[in-house]
This record gives C-alpha cells, structure tokens and sequence, in this order.
C-alpha cells in the first residue's frame, strides 16, 4: 500500500463525498474512486457504503480509518524528525568527558546552550578517562571526547582534534603544612621531593598521571606514594586530611575544599589543557552541529601547546 492512496482514503472517509474529496486532492472524481476500489480490493474488505445520495463509511471502513489516521500521524513524524536528523538539529550525541571538565564554567553553558538551541538532540553524558575516551573513539561507543592529553600522546591519523580550554597543575596541602602558610606565592616542584604524595594510579592514557611525573622527573625525583586515589575529590579529601600533598587542575580551586591550600607551580611546563577530539570520518549532522559549536568556544587560559598535532 502506497500513502497516497491511503490519504485519498482518508479525504473521502472525512468529506463522506468523493466529489469534494477530489476537489480536496486537486484530481478528477473517477482516478479517485478508482483508487478507493483497488484499496478495497488490496484489503478484501468494503469501506464505503455509496449510493447516489449519499456515501458512508462500513464499519470495517471506520476501523480502518482509525488505523489510517495513527499510520499517517507517524510517517509524518518520522519523515519530520528524518529530515531533522538529516540536518543536525536532532539525533544523539554521546559525548565523554574527564573528571575536571565539569569544573570549566564554559563547559555547562555549552550544555545549557547547545540544549536550547537544539531541543531535538539527546545528549549523552558518559565520565571516562583519557585512554578510555580514546578508546570509546575508536570503538565508536562515543561521538566526541573531552580529554586531558598526556604531553607524550600523540593524536592518531584517524582522529580530529584541537585544544579548547587551558588551565594549569597547582599544589594541594593541608591547611596544616608548612607550605600552606606562604600565601599564593609560586612553589617550585623541587621542594615537594621530600613530601608523600597522594595521586591517581598508574593507568594507560591518563594524561594527568603521566604530565606530573614527567614534571617531576624532570625536577630530579619520582614521587613518593602515600595513597593512591582514582576520584580528585577523594584525593583533595586525603590532601586535608594531611595524607600527603598532591598536584591537580587549577580548575579544583572552584570547589573550594575545607582544609585544603592550593599553590602554584613556577614550573611554566605545568599547564594543561582539555581538548576536544572525534573521529575524523565522523559524517553524522548532529555531531557535526554539536563540534561546530564547540569550535565556536572561546578559548580559556593562555595558548600553550599540549599535544604534538592538531
């Protein structure tokens, strides 16, 4: 059955006319009845009791109106929300993102805007890390990753990627330590080689792990573990609890912790940055508004390169 002669259908079940109907369709009355025959015929049922005063429908013709109503109701649906798809402005986005990057104020606004702009879009929110971001990517369990990049990584061919938002690695003490009582002033990391440290766990693609130990070597020491911690907020809870001291986001600052001091680093290699990457054959409209709107972000912090390749 083909939908135009499902509406013609439906033109003559609401006039209860085929003269009006016709006129209704923009076509001459008999292609119309004709086509209301073969219907009856392709159904095996009557659905229209006609005489020469009057036409009315059977009662299988009411119940297939009912039906024909609801089935026309939903190709115009589908064809609407097609089209939409086609052009960007719904679909699905599922989009990952590492612990820190709920804490840029820019990364809600998106949200917030992209939303508005966009009622038609599911957006799904999924925490992962670095390496599992990179790995979502290339499994295509996600469209577009927010990650914090090791200085070692090199982005893959296959991958779009740009930095979007920087900040910097800043000290965490105890509001005991010594280290606490010497204001905003800068510290360089020589002078934690002595402390116990509470950091993440080792883990393949965490690009915050690899940047401060790369920082530290580089100041002559490895750091001493206390604990390790896989959540900042558990760590920055370890840090006040005087465990040890830590090295995380600047971007932390804005929970403001009871018990914990921040320091800056002198180190200039101590900034980070977040970037945005997705696959580079990603054709999907709806991801691609979404990306356009990311590239339109302004960016936060200086400009100081985090990875090798865009």
């Amino acid at each position: 059955m083909d939908f135009r002669r499902l509406n013609y259908f439906i033109a003559v079940a609401q006039e209860l006319n085929f003269s009006r109907a016709a006129e209704r369709l923009h076509i001459s009355q008999p292609p119309l009845s004709q086509q209301i025959q073969a219907l009856e015929a392709e159904l095996g049922v009557l659905l229209f009791e006609r005489s020469r005063r009057s036409v009315a429908l059977t009662q299988a013709g009411r119940v297939f109106y009912a039906h024909a109503c609801r089935i026309t109701a939903h190709y115009a649906l589908a064809r609407r929300e097609a089209q939409m798809a086609h052009s960007g402005v719904a679909g699905r986005i599922r989009l990952a993102f590492t612990a820190s990057v709920p804490l840029f104020p820019a990364f809600p606004r998106l949200l917030q805007g992209f939303r508005q702009a966009y009622p038609h879009v599911e957006v799904v929110l999924r925490h992962l890390t670095t390496g599992e971001q990179l790995e979502g990517l290339l499994q295509g369990e996600i469209d577009v990753g927010l990650l914090r990049p090791s200085p070692h990584l090199h982005i893959p061919e296959w991958l779009r990627s740009w930095e979007l938002w920087h900040d910097e690695l800043v000290v965490a003490v105890a509001a005991s330590h010594p280290l606490a009582g010497q204001d905003m002033a800068p510290i360089a990391l020589q002078a934690l080689a002595g402390e116990a440290f509470v950091l993440q766990p080792q883990t393949l693609g965490c690009g915050l792990w690899e940047r401060i130990a790369l920082l530290t070597s580089r100041a002559g020491f490895s750091p001493q573990i206390a604990q390790e911690s896989s959540e900042t907020a558990t760590t920055l809870a370890l840090v006040a609890a005087n465990l040890g001291v830590s090295i995380v986001p600047s971007t932390y600052r804005s929970i403001r912790p009871e018990g914990v001091h921040f320091r800056p680093l002198s180190d200039p290699q101590g900034q980070t940055c977040i970037r945005a990457a997705l696959r580079a054959s990603e054709a999907d409209a709806c991801v691609q508004t979404f990306v356009g709107l990311l590239q339109a972000q302004p960016r936060i912090g200086q400009a100081t390169p985090c990875s090798s390749n865009q």
